[in-house]
């Protein structure tokens, strides 16, 4: 399960990147997008000259992504994007997962406050 803490509203372009550039680095993730939620990852992640840094065209990418991603890891279990939007939080992982993070998330003030961000 990965966790994103929001600060402040929406993904920022910068959080956006970052979050791809993790599951480029994953290579256990790699081997789970088909081809083209790969190149679109890649898209995201290209260098522009542009002044925007090519904002609009990235973050329909991304809205993409976060509508469809759906991978099914090793064990059968289908790996998505969760939002709460109640601790502004992003979150990927399984059904499962995002139960029971939510549930601890109740009984906390910050669950990520000792971890380090992506």
């Amino acid at each position: 399960m990965i966790i994103i803490e929001l600060v402040e509203g929406e993904e920022t372009l910068e959080d956006i990147e970052r979050i791809c550039r993790h599951f480029l680095e994953r290579e256990d993730i790699q081997t789970l997008v088909t081809d083209d939620q790969l190149k679109e990852i890649k898209a995201i992640l290209e260098p522009t000259l542009r002044e925007d840094g090519n904002e609009s065209k990235k973050r329909a990418l991304w809205k993409d992504l976060l509508d469809n991603l759906v991978m099914t890891d090793h064990h059968g279990a289908k790996l998505h994007f969760f939002r709460d939007k109640k601790h502004n939080r992003l979150y990927f992982g399984n059904q499962e997962g995002y139960e029971t993070i939510t549930e601890l998330s109740e009984n906390e003030d910050s669950i990520t406050s000792s971890n380090e961000r992506l």
